[in-house]
């Protein structure tokens, strides 16, 4: 990992650090024993994003890597690369560094945390590291870490950082969830042939695939197959890779201002229509209302 470190701020950031003040007013208060933000934000195509803390932090930090790619090294543990829809939860006072890669900078979400609550989930995010978030809940975390983003842009109060601290908590109730599906056990063999489909759809996101075509490269029938890919992601395989395809146009449509029928082809699409039939399904409005709304 590079050990350049990013001066100013990034383009589009959202970052919040709450005042000591606030945090020292709450500290015993049982509304916000449970779990306090102390830090939030979000950094787009962040090149040049390094953080190293020799001593760790005083409170757990949640990383979520929703675009690009980065990496992160807890003392005694081999360096990972963290990819889009990953995440990792560092325990308190760990020692550790993170930073995006150069060639392909992530965009991260992250929020520091602390309270009681976080003992409860760090065992469980801890031993599913990095903790993989299905499409499905990747609109829901996204949602909330926004949420979190738009009241804290209004003066602080108690009332509203109560509303963030419970946004979090929901967050690690997400990031909970993903793990728990992750421990749907497959065979190796079932495993691999999805993981290996699940590559070839990311490799293969401007045109359309057929379920006998991941058939084909998982080396399984297309009906076991199915079934596999039901079990490990919810989502029937063809159902899988539009979300997937909907999710990276939603990326496209936040940091872009192309028209809508150019990034519908450039995803296997080439009808408007039929591309915002299928966004509006999987994210729940328009691709115009979801650029108009500034949502992702």
């Amino acid at each position: 990992m590079d050990k350049i470190r990013k001066a100013d701020g990034f383009l589009n950031e959202y970052l919040f650090v709450l005042p000591e003040e606030l945090l020292t007013q709450v500290e015993d208060d049982e509304l916000f024993r449970s779990l306090q933000v102390t830090d939030i934000g979000y950094f787009p195509k962040a090149r040049y994003h390094y953080r190293e803390r020799e001593e760790g932090c005083a409170a757990a930090i949640l990383l979520y890597c929703r675009d690009g790619r980065g990496s992160l090294c807890l003392q005694g543990r081999e360096e990972r690369t963290l990819e889009p829809g990953q995440a990792a939860l560092i325990p308190p006072h760990t020692p550790h560094r993170y930073g995006a890669s150069q060639e392909e900078p992530w965009s991260v979400y992250w929020v520091h945390l602390r309270g009681a609550l976080l003992s409860a989930y760090l065992p469980l995010l801890d031993g599913n590291f990095p903790v993989e978030i299905p499409l499905p809940l990747d609109r829901e975390l996204v949602r909330e870490f926004h949420r979190c983003f738009e009241i804290l842009k209004t003066p602080y109060r108690l009332e509203n950082y109560f509303l963030v601290c419970q946004s979090a908590a929901l967050i690690l109730a997400l990031l909970a969830s993903a793990a728990g599906q992750a421990k749907k056990q497959l065979s190796p063999k079932g495993g691999e042939a999805v993981e290996k489909c699940i590559r070839f759809m990311k490799n293969s996101l401007s045109r359309p695939l057929t379920l006998e075509q991941l058939a084909e490269v998982s080396g399984f029938s297309a009906s076991h197959l199915n079934a596999l890919f039901k079990q490990y992601t919810g989502h029937a395989p063809v159902e899988y890779f539009i979300r997937m395809k909907m999710q990276a146009a939603s990326k496209e449509l936040f940091f872009t201002r192309r028209p809508v029928k150019e990034i519908a082809v450039d995803f296997g699409v080439p009808d408007p229509f039929y591309f915002s039939r299928l966004f509006k399904r999987v994210m729940g409005v328009s691709p115009t209302a979801y650029r108009e709304q500034g949502i992702g």
